[in-house]
């Protein structure tokens, strides 16, 4: 901790090794430091951006799942149709997927009743 402070005003992104240049430029020389001094010596993978967004997209694809809109959705997403079916079939394992039920409109339940 000490060392970091001594040094910190005297190093420039152009003085550190090539990969750490690219993520100074990203985050500011002060966020790398913060990094190498927290998780310094430790091997970090960083996922491409989809992977990060694929649970809200997931979500978002069985939110407007109607039962029957699977190419709609596949290219919505910019996913296969297959992928579609799996996301909904996944999810209804989890439990987690809230199938919309169409509830017929009371009025029209009323209208048939005196119709009847």
């Amino acid at each position: 901790m000490r060392m970091k402070k001594r040094w910190q005003g005297d190093i420039s992104a152009s003085e550190l090794p090539e990969p750490f240049k690219v993520l100074a430029d990203l985050i500011g020389i002060d966020n790398t430091l913060i990094l190498a001094g927290k998780l310094g010596g430790s091997n970090i993978y960083i996922p491409k951006i989809n992977t990060l967004y694929r649970g809200v997209r997931d979500k978002k694809i069985c939110d407007e799942f109607n039962g029957k809109n699977y190419a709609s959705l596949a290219k919505k997403y910019g996913v296969t149709e297959r992928r579609v079916r799996n996301i909904i079939k996944e999810n209804m394992k989890k439990g987690a997927f809230a199938q919309k039920k169409n509830k017929p409109d009371p009025s029209i339940q009323q209208q048939r009743l005196f119709y009847v």
